[in-house]
């Protein structure tokens, strides 16, 4: 805004500096135009690719829980806290998600490979010896791995680990018999669906937009602003001020915008609500375990039993005035028919008598 107030004095003070026809200028803002509807696209697409794969996670963790609810036996003596264990930690393993998502910590090179790099130096048999004077060696084949993966408390781990302990407590359920072949399955594939959206929600938190387009964009964005002024202060004047005010206000509102939404898995107002979503996952397992509790105890509920009762009732009286109506049908059908007999018969005696 200086700058545009200072080409607006010295167009004042009669030094032109600015001109109508200036072809760059409405060439570049084409190029803005198109490399923001490209951000801002991108942007979009990942906020709203993270909200399915949230209504996802939801969607499967409401079904597991109903199917769990449902069709695990209630023979054994703790099968109602076997339940409650199960859901516990299908909660826990949705909060870890959302845990994981919101880590604030930078993945580098340094982190990811760790004490690989120091297994990269070059061997002190190698030292003070040339490629000549290197003699074979034959290693012994055994069964005993190189590596020996340890475990890390990481967010990444827990989630690893709560999804390995519901498929051992769906595979002892179905071990016991609580629980028949096509139920665990459809348990078994919640846990999975749950799995696979959580990495897609991973490959949206961890892979951001290639820095060499956002450098770019930001180039070219500040180049307009800045050649953007020259065309027009000379036919605006001072009012070029609030134009361009106006102008850069809208740009760099959008490009704003783009940047706000880009990663939805933050803490700020634009982010998804993540808290909300696990919250609701949350009310959705208890009423799962609640309901199928109550109806189980009480498969009827009066209301239920009086339906069933007026349809009782209903048929009865269907029939009977099915029967009502086919003994008077049949009562009318013997009346004419005697009638008609009456007339054949005296028709007879008047025949003779003549």
């Amino acid at each position: 805004m200086l700058f545009t107030l200072m080409l607006c004095l010295l167009e004042f003070y009669g030094i032109k500096v600015s001109s109508n026809n200036l072809p760059f200028v409405s060439a570049l803002s084409l190029t803005v135009g198109l490399l923001l509807v490209f951000r801002n696209n991108t942007a979009y697409d990942r906020y709203w690719e993270g909200r399915k794969y949230w209504t996802q996670i939801h969607t499967n963790a409401r079904t597991f829980g109903r199917v769990l609810a449902v069709n695990l036996n209630d023979t054994a003596d703790n099968s109602e806290k076997d339940k409650e264990n199960a859901l516990s930690l299908l909660l826990t393993l949705c909060k870890k998600i959302k845990d994981d998502l919101r880590s604030e910590s930078e993945i580098t090179i340094e982190n990811s490979l760790g004490s690989w790099l120091k297994k990269l130096k070059e061997p002190a048999s190698l030292e003070n010896k040339s490629q000549d004077e290197l003699e074979p060696k034959v290693q012994k084949i055994t069964n005993e791995p190189k590596i020996v993966l340890k475990p890390r408390d990481t967010p990444n781990t827990n989630i690893i680990e709560a999804i390995i302990q519901l498929g051992m407590f769906i595979k002892q359920q179905k071990t016991k018999g609580s629980i028949d072949n096509g139920s665990a399955g459809v348990l078994e594939l919640m846990v999975s669906e749950i799995s696979n959206a959580h990495l897609g929600c991973q490959r949206i938190a961890r892979t951001p937009i290639s820095p060499a387009y956002m450098i770019h964009l930001e180039q070219v964005l500040a180049l307009y602003c800045i050649t953007f002024p020259f065309s027009i202060v000379g036919s605006l004047g001072f009012l070029a001020l609030p134009s361009a005010f106006v102008v850069f206000y809208v740009l760099i509102g959008i490009f704003r915008i783009g940047s706000e939404i880009e990663n939805p898995f933050g803490f700020q107002y634009n982010d998804l609500p993540l808290d909300k979503y696990c919250k609701n996952i949350e009310d959705d397992l208890n009423d799962c375990l609640s309901l199928a509790k109550k109806y189980k105890q009480k498969p009827q509920t009066d209301q239920a039993k009086q339906i069933l009762k007026s349809n009782t009732q209903d048929a009865k009286d269907v029939k009977q005035n099915n029967e009502t109506g086919t003994y008077e049908a049949f009562e009318a059908a013997t009346t004419n028919n005697a009638g008609k007999n009456n007339g054949v018969k005296d028709a007879f005696v008047e025949m003779n008598a003549t």
